[in-house]
């Protein structure tokens, strides 16, 4: 659902997806994005906040915007936002959601808002 939020918003590429941390490190490796959506919950119990960390300590540049059903106010979410985290969304995403955390990213780039 939300890799077509990400396609309906950005009307770019599809997104890569990864459902554990080793394929979320290949891939941020291989795209080298600039944002990056995680999840907080990945297979086999493994934690979001560990890619995260992965992420900033090799890319402390990269926006990462954490994705979860957890509410804004669980530890682990302020655990994601007080390790480097740049937002929160919650699931289910709405478009107009992701739509003002692109913004919110551009405009912290300096960049005009260019997605609308």
């Amino acid at each position: 659902m939300l890799v077509a939020s990400i396609r309906q918003a950005t009307g770019g590429p599809t997104p890569a997806e990864a459902a554990d941390r080793a394929g979320a490190i290949e891939a941020f490796r291989q795209q080298q994005p600039e944002v990056v959506f995680l999840d907080l919950m990945l297979a086999q119990g493994e934690k979001g906040t560990d890619v995260l960390s992965d992420i900033l300590q090799e890319r402390p540049d990269c926006k990462v915007v954490v994705v979860t059903a957890l509410p804004r106010d669980h530890p682990e979410v302020m655990a994601a936002i007080s390790h480097g985290a740049f937002g929160y969304l919650q699931k289910p995403a709405r478009v107009s959601d992701l739509v003002k955390v692109l913004n919110s990213i551009d405009i912290e780039a300096g960049r005009l808002s260019r997605i609308r």
